[in-house]
Protein backbone atom coordinates (compact mmCIF):
# COMPACT_ATOMS: atom_id res chain seq x y z
CA UNK A 1 0.00 0.00 0.00
CA UNK A 2 2.83 2.06 0.87
CA UNK A 3 4.34 1.81 -2.86
CA UNK A 4 1.19 2.82 -4.60
CA UNK A 5 1.02 5.87 -2.15
CA UNK A 6 4.30 7.02 -2.65
CA UNK A 7 3.75 6.40 -6.45
CA UNK A 8 0.40 8.81 -6.37
CA UNK A 9 2.89 11.51 -4.40
CA UNK A 10 5.09 11.75 -7.34
CA UNK A 11 3.01 11.87 -10.24
CA UNK A 12 0.82 14.53 -8.09
CA UNK A 13 4.15 16.27 -7.63
CA UNK A 14 5.23 16.04 -11.08
CA UNK A 15 1.75 17.73 -12.38
CA UNK A 16 2.18 20.21 -9.99
CA UNK A 17 5.50 21.24 -11.47
CA UNK A 18 4.16 21.23 -14.79
CA UNK A 19 1.14 23.53 -14.29
CA UNK A 20 2.12 27.01 -15.05
CA UNK A 21 2.57 29.66 -12.29
CA UNK A 22 -0.58 31.67 -12.30
CA UNK A 23 1.27 34.70 -10.56
CA UNK A 24 4.09 36.56 -11.34
CA UNK A 25 7.01 38.02 -8.97
CA UNK A 26 9.94 40.50 -9.42
CA UNK A 27 13.23 40.07 -7.24
CA UNK A 28 15.42 43.02 -8.28
CA UNK A 29 19.21 43.62 -6.76
CA UNK A 30 20.69 46.85 -7.93
CA UNK A 31 24.09 48.92 -7.32
CA UNK A 32 24.60 52.75 -7.60
CA UNK A 33 20.84 53.57 -7.45
CA UNK A 34 19.75 55.68 -3.92
CA UNK A 35 18.37 53.94 -0.84
CA UNK A 36 14.39 54.65 -1.12
CA UNK A 37 14.08 55.36 -4.98
CA UNK A 38 10.92 54.50 -6.03
CA UNK A 39 10.76 51.38 -8.82
CA UNK A 40 7.20 51.66 -11.38
CA UNK A 41 6.35 49.03 -13.30
CA UNK A 42 4.14 49.78 -16.24
CA UNK A 43 2.90 47.12 -18.91
CA UNK A 44 1.84 48.15 -22.31
CA UNK A 45 -1.80 47.12 -22.12
CA UNK A 46 -1.98 49.71 -19.20
CA UNK A 47 -3.36 46.93 -17.10
CA UNK A 48 -0.86 47.09 -14.28
CA UNK A 49 0.84 49.67 -12.69
CA UNK A 50 2.85 49.21 -9.19
CA UNK A 51 5.02 51.09 -7.31
CA UNK A 52 8.09 49.92 -4.77
CA UNK A 53 11.00 51.50 -3.17
CA UNK A 54 14.70 50.12 -2.98
CA UNK A 55 15.54 49.14 0.45
CA UNK A 56 18.91 47.19 1.28
CA UNK A 57 19.33 47.33 -2.42
CA UNK A 58 16.65 45.25 -3.80
CA UNK A 59 12.93 45.64 -4.78
CA UNK A 60 10.42 43.39 -4.83
CA UNK A 61 7.05 43.15 -7.59
CA UNK A 62 4.33 40.37 -7.38
CA UNK A 63 0.82 40.26 -8.84
CA UNK A 64 -0.96 38.65 -11.66
CA UNK A 65 -1.24 39.61 -15.54
CA UNK A 66 -4.13 38.23 -17.04
CA UNK A 67 -1.95 37.74 -20.60
CA UNK A 68 1.67 37.66 -21.57
CA UNK A 69 2.52 41.95 -22.25
CA UNK A 70 5.42 44.06 -23.01
CA UNK A 71 6.57 45.78 -19.76
CA UNK A 72 8.96 48.41 -18.34
CA UNK A 73 10.58 49.15 -15.09
CA UNK A 74 11.02 53.01 -14.56
CA UNK A 75 14.20 53.42 -12.09
CA UNK A 76 16.62 55.99 -11.92
CA UNK A 77 15.05 58.22 -14.82
CA UNK A 78 15.55 54.84 -16.36
CA UNK A 79 13.07 52.20 -18.44
CA UNK A 80 14.26 48.93 -18.17
CA UNK A 81 11.96 47.15 -21.21
CA UNK A 82 11.14 43.33 -20.61
CA UNK A 83 8.36 41.00 -21.71
CA UNK A 84 6.02 39.80 -18.05
CA UNK A 85 4.62 36.38 -17.80
CA UNK A 86 3.23 34.73 -14.79
CA UNK A 87 7.09 33.77 -13.83
CA UNK A 88 9.38 34.86 -11.04
CA UNK A 89 11.79 37.13 -12.65
CA UNK A 90 15.27 37.92 -11.45
CA UNK A 91 16.66 41.68 -12.25
CA UNK A 92 20.54 42.16 -11.78
CA UNK A 93 20.52 45.88 -12.58
CA UNK A 94 23.72 47.79 -12.01
CA UNK A 95 23.66 52.17 -12.53
CA UNK A 96 27.28 53.10 -13.37
CA UNK A 97 27.67 55.43 -16.57
CA UNK A 98 24.38 53.97 -17.77
CA UNK A 99 21.91 51.79 -16.89
CA UNK A 100 22.98 47.68 -16.91
CA UNK A 101 20.72 44.86 -16.35
CA UNK A 102 20.22 41.42 -16.74
CA UNK A 103 16.75 39.39 -15.71
CA UNK A 104 16.35 35.61 -15.64
CA UNK A 105 13.03 34.11 -15.48
CA UNK A 106 12.74 30.51 -13.34
CA UNK A 107 10.35 28.56 -15.47
CA UNK A 108 8.81 30.67 -18.96
CA UNK A 109 10.83 30.77 -22.18
CA UNK A 110 8.93 34.20 -22.92
CA UNK A 111 12.56 35.83 -23.43
CA UNK A 112 14.05 33.51 -25.25
CA UNK A 113 11.35 33.30 -27.54
CA UNK A 114 11.14 36.89 -28.30
CA UNK A 115 14.99 37.26 -28.82
CA UNK A 116 15.43 34.75 -31.66
CA UNK A 117 12.28 36.29 -33.39
CA UNK A 118 13.42 39.60 -33.07
CA UNK A 119 16.85 39.33 -33.25
CA UNK A 120 17.29 36.00 -35.82
CA UNK A 121 13.82 35.56 -37.26
CA UNK A 122 12.14 38.44 -38.45
CA UNK A 123 15.53 40.38 -38.67
CA UNK A 124 16.58 37.64 -41.59
CA UNK A 125 13.10 38.08 -43.16
CA UNK A 126 13.48 41.98 -43.19
CA UNK A 127 16.74 41.86 -44.52
CA UNK A 128 15.80 39.19 -47.24
CA UNK A 129 12.34 41.26 -48.04
CA UNK A 130 14.58 44.16 -49.23
CA UNK A 131 16.59 42.59 -51.38
CA UNK A 132 13.59 40.69 -53.18
CA UNK A 133 11.72 41.55 -56.41
CA UNK A 134 8.15 43.33 -55.95
CA UNK A 135 6.61 40.09 -57.57
CA UNK A 136 8.38 38.01 -55.88
CA UNK A 137 7.74 39.67 -51.69
CA UNK A 138 4.46 37.55 -51.55
CA UNK A 139 5.72 33.99 -51.94
CA UNK A 140 8.87 35.08 -49.54
CA UNK A 141 6.14 36.14 -46.81
CA UNK A 142 4.36 33.08 -47.04
CA UNK A 143 7.65 31.19 -46.63
CA UNK A 144 8.55 33.10 -43.70
CA UNK A 145 5.16 32.79 -41.95
CA UNK A 146 4.97 28.72 -42.80
CA UNK A 147 8.07 28.07 -40.93
CA UNK A 148 7.45 30.17 -38.21
CA UNK A 149 3.63 28.54 -37.68
CA UNK A 150 5.95 24.87 -37.68
CA UNK A 151 8.41 26.17 -35.33
CA UNK A 152 5.21 27.46 -32.82
CA UNK A 153 2.91 24.52 -33.69
CA UNK A 154 6.10 21.96 -32.27
CA UNK A 155 7.00 23.85 -28.88
CA UNK A 156 5.62 23.12 -26.10
CA UNK A 157 6.11 26.26 -24.60
CA UNK A 158 4.29 29.42 -26.91
CA UNK A 159 5.34 32.06 -24.54
CA UNK A 160 5.43 35.41 -26.56
CA UNK A 161 3.53 34.18 -29.60
CA UNK A 162 0.67 36.65 -28.93
CA UNK A 163 3.42 39.24 -28.49
CA UNK A 164 5.16 37.90 -32.28
CA UNK A 165 1.51 38.45 -33.86
CA UNK A 166 1.05 41.53 -32.78
CA UNK A 167 4.57 42.46 -34.51
CA UNK A 168 4.06 40.52 -37.61
CA UNK A 169 0.19 42.31 -38.51
CA UNK A 170 2.47 45.76 -38.76
CA UNK A 171 5.22 43.74 -40.28
CA UNK A 172 3.96 41.46 -43.34
CA UNK A 173 1.42 43.19 -45.57
CA UNK A 174 0.98 40.47 -48.55
CA UNK A 175 -2.69 39.89 -49.93
CA UNK A 176 -2.70 36.50 -48.56
CA UNK A 177 -0.94 36.95 -44.82
CA UNK A 178 -3.81 36.84 -42.93
CA UNK A 179 -4.42 32.96 -43.86
CA UNK A 180 -1.07 32.57 -42.63
CA UNK A 181 -1.37 34.86 -39.39
CA UNK A 182 -4.78 32.91 -38.58
CA UNK A 183 -2.68 29.42 -38.55
CA UNK A 184 -0.12 31.17 -35.83
CA UNK A 185 -3.13 32.22 -34.12
CA UNK A 186 -5.45 29.27 -33.74
CA UNK A 187 -2.21 27.98 -31.74
CA UNK A 188 -2.82 30.27 -28.98
CA UNK A 189 -4.47 29.45 -25.79
CA UNK A 190 -7.91 30.85 -25.25
CA UNK A 191 -6.81 33.30 -22.58
CA UNK A 192 -4.00 34.79 -24.92
CA UNK A 193 -6.92 35.22 -27.12
CA UNK A 194 -8.69 37.18 -25.31
CA UNK A 195 -5.66 39.14 -23.92
CA UNK A 196 -4.25 42.69 -24.95
CA UNK A 197 -2.72 41.25 -28.37
CA UNK A 198 -5.01 38.55 -28.95
CA UNK A 199 -7.84 41.35 -29.48
CA UNK A 200 -4.86 42.94 -31.81
CA UNK A 201 -4.79 40.25 -33.84
CA UNK A 202 -8.48 39.33 -33.58
CA UNK A 203 -9.20 42.77 -35.44
CA UNK A 204 -6.88 42.54 -37.58
CA UNK A 205 -7.88 39.10 -38.86
CA UNK A 206 -11.74 40.30 -38.90
CA UNK A 207 -11.01 43.31 -40.84
CA UNK A 208 -8.18 42.11 -43.51
CA UNK A 209 -9.71 40.64 -46.40
CA UNK A 210 -12.14 43.85 -46.18
CA UNK A 211 -9.24 46.02 -46.82
CA UNK A 212 -8.80 44.61 -50.46
CA UNK A 213 -11.94 43.74 -51.12
CA UNK A 214 -13.17 47.66 -50.90
CA UNK A 215 -13.83 50.14 -52.92
CA UNK A 216 -11.57 52.89 -50.87
CA UNK A 217 -13.58 55.94 -51.24
CA UNK A 218 -14.94 58.19 -49.01
CA UNK A 219 -14.77 62.08 -48.39
CA UNK A 220 -12.74 63.99 -45.75
CA UNK A 221 -12.28 67.52 -44.35
CA UNK A 222 -8.56 68.35 -44.14
CA UNK A 223 -6.53 70.11 -42.22
CA UNK A 224 -7.83 73.09 -43.71
CA UNK A 225 -11.51 72.73 -43.66
CA UNK A 226 -11.52 72.06 -47.03
CA UNK A 227 -14.30 69.26 -48.19
CA UNK A 228 -12.71 66.65 -50.84
CA UNK A 229 -13.37 62.80 -51.33
CA UNK A 230 -10.12 60.40 -52.18
CA UNK A 231 -11.56 59.52 -55.83
CA UNK A 232 -10.69 62.71 -57.04
CA UNK A 233 -7.46 61.74 -56.38
CA UNK A 234 -8.08 58.58 -59.02
CA UNK A 235 -5.01 58.22 -61.50
CA UNK A 236 -2.19 58.98 -59.20
CA UNK A 237 -0.79 55.93 -56.48
CA UNK A 238 -2.30 57.19 -53.26
CA UNK A 239 0.09 56.48 -50.07
CA UNK A 240 -2.76 56.81 -47.05
CA UNK A 241 -0.12 56.98 -44.27
CA UNK A 242 -1.12 57.02 -40.59
CA UNK A 243 1.00 58.79 -38.16
CA UNK A 244 0.80 60.48 -34.80
CA UNK A 245 2.53 63.62 -33.35
CA UNK A 246 3.95 61.15 -30.05
CA UNK A 247 5.26 58.00 -32.47
CA UNK A 248 8.91 58.65 -33.08
CA UNK A 249 9.26 55.62 -35.65
CA UNK A 250 6.44 57.62 -37.69
CA UNK A 251 8.36 61.03 -37.73
CA UNK A 252 11.28 58.74 -38.86
CA UNK A 253 9.67 57.80 -41.70
CA UNK A 254 8.02 61.31 -42.50
CA UNK A 255 11.37 62.75 -44.20
CA UNK A 256 12.37 59.46 -46.66
CA UNK A 257 8.00 60.10 -47.74
CA UNK A 258 8.37 63.55 -48.01
CA UNK A 259 11.54 63.03 -50.74
CA UNK A 260 9.71 59.95 -52.40
CA UNK A 261 7.08 62.30 -53.08
CA UNK A 262 9.09 64.81 -54.30
CA UNK A 263 10.57 62.51 -57.06
CA UNK A 264 7.43 60.90 -57.90
CA UNK A 265 4.94 63.53 -58.83
CA UNK A 266 2.92 60.93 -59.32
CA UNK A 267 2.56 59.69 -55.78
CA UNK A 268 -0.18 61.72 -53.70
CA UNK A 269 -0.11 61.13 -49.49
CA UNK A 270 -2.36 61.37 -47.73
CA UNK A 271 -1.47 61.79 -43.56
CA UNK A 272 -4.18 60.63 -41.10
CA UNK A 273 -3.47 61.56 -37.46
CA UNK A 274 -4.16 59.69 -34.75
CA UNK A 275 -3.67 62.28 -32.33
CA UNK A 276 -6.63 62.92 -29.46
CA UNK A 277 -5.05 66.43 -29.46
CA UNK A 278 -5.87 67.96 -32.28
CA UNK A 279 -3.25 71.01 -31.55
CA UNK A 280 -0.73 68.81 -31.20
CA UNK A 281 -1.40 67.49 -34.47
CA UNK A 282 -1.63 70.49 -36.10
CA UNK A 283 1.84 72.17 -34.23
CA UNK A 284 3.41 68.81 -35.48
CA UNK A 285 2.34 69.14 -39.14
CA UNK A 286 3.76 72.50 -39.49
CA UNK A 287 7.06 71.46 -37.63
CA UNK A 288 7.73 68.34 -40.21
CA UNK A 289 6.82 70.64 -43.26
CA UNK A 290 4.29 68.29 -44.85
CA UNK A 291 1.48 71.17 -45.68
CA UNK A 292 2.32 70.20 -49.17
CA UNK A 293 0.33 66.49 -47.91
CA UNK A 294 -3.10 66.03 -47.13
CA UNK A 295 -3.59 66.01 -43.67
CA UNK A 296 -6.81 64.81 -42.60
CA UNK A 297 -7.70 63.77 -38.84
CA UNK A 298 -8.73 60.05 -38.79
CA UNK A 299 -12.33 60.58 -37.16
CA UNK A 300 -14.27 62.30 -39.62
CA UNK A 301 -17.66 63.02 -39.84
CA UNK A 302 -19.28 59.80 -41.47
CA UNK A 303 -16.52 57.97 -40.67
CA UNK A 304 -14.02 56.69 -38.56
CA UNK A 305 -10.49 55.90 -40.65
CA UNK A 306 -8.83 53.50 -38.24
CA UNK A 307 -12.02 51.34 -37.72
CA UNK A 308 -12.26 51.30 -41.68
CA UNK A 309 -9.03 50.21 -42.36
CA UNK A 310 -8.55 48.04 -38.63
CA UNK A 311 -5.77 50.23 -37.74
CA UNK A 312 -4.34 48.87 -34.38
CA UNK A 313 -1.06 50.82 -34.52
CA UNK A 314 1.15 53.47 -35.83
CA UNK A 315 2.84 53.80 -38.19
CA UNK A 316 0.56 52.35 -40.64
CA UNK A 317 -0.04 52.52 -44.31
CA UNK A 318 -2.43 51.92 -47.70
CA UNK A 319 -1.12 52.08 -50.96
CA UNK A 320 -3.83 52.21 -53.68
CA UNK A 321 -2.75 52.25 -57.41
CA UNK A 322 -4.14 54.69 -60.02
CA UNK A 323 -7.86 52.68 -60.22
CA UNK A 324 -8.21 52.60 -56.21
CA UNK A 325 -7.67 49.38 -55.34
CA UNK A 326 -5.46 48.27 -52.54
CA UNK A 327 -1.90 47.42 -53.93
CA UNK A 328 -0.74 46.40 -50.22
CA UNK A 329 -0.67 47.35 -46.87
CA UNK A 330 2.20 48.48 -44.42
CA UNK A 331 5.05 48.85 -47.03
CA UNK A 332 8.49 50.36 -45.54
CA UNK A 333 10.33 53.01 -47.17
CA UNK A 334 12.57 50.87 -49.51
CA UNK A 335 9.34 48.64 -50.49
CA UNK A 336 7.33 51.65 -51.30
CA UNK A 337 10.54 53.02 -53.31
CA UNK A 338 11.26 49.72 -55.00
CA UNK A 339 7.16 50.00 -56.21
CA UNK A 340 6.77 53.02 -57.29
CA UNK A 341 10.20 52.62 -59.14
CA UNK A 342 8.91 49.53 -61.01
CA UNK A 343 5.04 50.86 -61.50
CA UNK A 344 6.27 54.61 -62.84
Amino acid sequence: MKKYFFLFLIVITFFACQKKQDYYCIDGQVSGINEGTIVILLTESEEITDTAWVKDNKFHFEGKTSTEVMAGLKIAENIIKFPLDNDCLHFTINNSDSIDFQVTYENSKIRDNLNNYMNETSANYIEEIRNTPLDKVDSVAMVFLSELEKDYASKKDKSGLAIILSDLIQLIGTKDCPKAIQKLYDLLPDYEKQGYYGQKVSLFLSQANKIYEQDVNFQYIDINGNHNEIEQLRGNYVLIEFWASWCAPCKITIPHLKKLSEIHEQLKIIAVSVDEDLDKWRNEVRTLQIEPWINIHFNQDHVNLKQLFSVVSVPYNILLDPKGNVMGVNYDVNQLKNTLEKEL
